[in-house]
C-alpha cells in the first residue's frame, strides 16, 4: 500500500468550502478504503468536513466522482498543506509506467461561486520486486531507509507473516523463519557494510 497526498496552495483564497474532482486509477491499481472514507481527511480539512460519493460507489469505482464539503459551510483550514489523501495498492496488471489523474478538480465557495483547477497527474513507476533480504525499498542493496521502514513495519505490525509472500523473506533479514527485531539489527549491519550477524564481509 502507498499513501498519495494531494496538498493545495490556496494563498489569497481563504473561503473555500467544498473541493470536487474526478479519481481515475489505472489497471492494475485499486484504492484501499480508509476507516472513515475511501478518502483520508487532513488538519486543514476536520469534521464537519466530509467526502461523499455517487450513490452505490466503492473502492473499486473506477473512475471515482467525489466531493469533499461540509452542510456548514466551514472553510479549508489554512494556505498551503495536504488537504486529503489517498491510499492505493498494485497488483501484477500494473504495467511498467502509468498515471494517476485527478481531473475535473473544482473549488467552490459558500456563495456557490466556483473555478477550475488544473488536472493532477501522478506518475507511477514499477519497481521489480526486492530479491536481497533487508532491501525492503527496493534499491539493490541495504540503507538506513530500509532499517527505519523494518523498524516502523516492527512496531506497526504491518510486516508479512505468511512465509509463502515473497516479501517475508525481505522481511526476514537473518533466515531464521521469525521476523522480529533481530532482523532490525541484522539490516542495520548490512546497512553498515558488514554481514548480517555483525561480523567483517
Amino acid at each position: 500500500e502507498y499513501q498519495i497526498d494531494i496538498t493545495l496552495n490556496n494563498e489569497g483564497v481563504s473561503n473555500i468550502s467544498a473541493i470536487s474532482g474526478t479519481l481515475t486509477l489505472p489497471t492494475g491499481l485499486s484504492l484501499v478504503s480508509g476507516d472513515e472514507s475511501m478518502f483520508i481527511y487532513s488538519e486543514r480539512t476536520p469534521a464537519p468536513w466530509e467526502f461523499s460519493y455517487p450513490e452505490g460507489a466503492t473502492v473499486e469505482t473506477n473512475p471515482l466522482n467525489f466531493l469533499l464539503s461540509s452542510s456548514q459551510n466551514a472553510l479549508v483550514s489554512g494556505t498551503e498543506g495536504i488537504v486529503f489523501s489517498f491510499k492505493v495498492k498494485a497488483d501484477n496488471a500494473l504495467t511498467d509506467e502509468s498515471e494517476i489523474s485527478i481531473s475535473n478538480l473544482r473549488l467552490s465557495t459558500p456563495a456557490g461561486k466556483s473555478a477550475l483547477a488544473p488536472d493532477v497527474t501522478i506518475t507511477v513507476t514499477k519497481k521489480a520486486a526486492p530479491t536481497v533480504p533487508g532491501d525492503i525499498t527496493g534499491t539493490g542493496e541495504v540503507t538506513d531507509e530500509d532499517v527505519d521502514v523494518l523498524i516502523d513495519a516492527l512496531l506497526d505490525g504491518t510486516y508479512p507473516t505468511d512465509p509463502s509472500d515473497p516479501m517475508f523473506a525481505i522481511y526476514d533479514v537473518n533466515g531464521d523463519g521469525e521476523i522480529d527485531i533481530a532482523d532490525a539489527q541484522a539490516a542495520f549491519n548490512l546497512s553498515m557494510g558488514l554481514n548480517a550477524d555483525g561480523t567483517q564481509k
